[in-house]
Formats: structure tokens, sequence, C-alpha cells
């Protein structure tokens, strides 16, 4: 595979990055502004002869959202069933998933050079190397983003009603830790 051939078609036939930050802001992605855009490279040899770009992403420090091409995108999946991607919504998730795929950063690109996408792909399978996903957060669908965030503020919400109610002084014998002098001064 022609890396930088290749990388560039897919991205012209998506539209570009200006197309990708859009598609990332529509989905709620709050750093499409700002997130680093970076191939999928995944290697399924059941149908595979070599390893592909299958997918897109946007990294940003604390989160990630994966973009994926389709298997009608692939000539050779043709003869591929319909459980073939059971259980999961993209080819790019299945494959990062079997340890098939990596997220390709900077230096996973430049090592391909020297030894091939095979051999990145085959230290990814055997847990020699990253599949990067580990570093940043999953996306989750914003629905579900919006709930947890919702359960977050709740909840610290309430501690922080407990912990008024259990620190407010009821009494003079409330111990500031600080003399009584002291505390006659400020009252």
């Amino acid at each position: 595979m022609n890396f930088e051939e290749k990388w560039n078609q897919v991205l012209k036939g998506i539209g570009g990055e200006e197309e990708i930050r859009a598609m990332a802001k529509a989905q709620g992605f709050t750093s499409w502004k700002t997130g680093q855009i970076h191939p999928i490279i995944g290697f399924d040899e059941f149908w595979m002869e070599e390893p592909e770009i299958v997918g897109i992403s946007v990294l940003a420090p604390a989160s990630i959202m994966c973009m994926s091409l389709d298997l009608e995108d692939f000539d050779r999946a043709e003869g591929l069933t319909q459980n073939y991607l059971e259980g999961f919504e993209s080819i790019s998730e299945m494959l990062l998933d079997q340890r098939k795929a990596l997220i390709a950063l900077d230096l996973d690109i430049l090592e391909a050079e020297d030894i091939g996408w095979i051999e990145i792909l085959t230290q990814v399978r055997t847990k020699q190397r990253k599949t990067n996903v580990e570093r940043f957060a999953v996306r989750r669908e914003e629905s579900q983003d919006k709930d947890l965030l919702t359960n977050f503020v709740e909840q610290i919400h309430d501690m922080l009603r407990e912990m008024e109610i259990t620190i407010t002084p009821t009494s003079k014998e409330y111990d500031l830790g600080f003399s009584e002098e002291f505390q006659a001064e400020w009252a």
C-alpha cells in the first residue's frame, strides 16, 4: 500500500479535513476544531490482501471519535456474510477491538515505512504495540454522554449539599482550630 497516496485518496473521497471536522461537529464531538486527524489502518487476513485504511479518527487529549469506511468500500469484502460485523457497528470498531487495527499516529507511520504495515499490525496483535485507542477515552453516543454528565452533576450537587449540612456549625462547640480570642475578633 502506498500510504500517502491512499490516505490522500481517502481524505479527498470524504471531502477533506473541513468535511471531517464538520461531521465531528455535527455529531457533538467537542474537540471537532482542534482534534488531530489520523487514519485507522487495519488488516484481516480472512479477506484483505494487505493492510488498508479502514477509517479515520479525530483525537483529542481526553476523547476519540472514529469514523469508519463501509464494507462496500472494499472490493474483496463482497463475499463476506452479513454477520461478519455481528456485535459491532463498523469495521473500524471490530478490527480495533480484535487487535487487527490501530490508529496510526505519526510515529507508527514512520516505522511502517521501515518495517511495513504487516509487521506493525503483527505487533498490535501480539500486544507488543498498542492500538492507540488505549490513550484516549472512546466517545460514546451523545445521548449517553449527556445522561452520564447529568448524573455526574447531580451526584456532585447532592454531595455538596450533604457536605454543607455536615460542615455547617450548629453550635458554639464546633472547633475551628483557632483560639476563642482570634475567633472573637472575626465574629
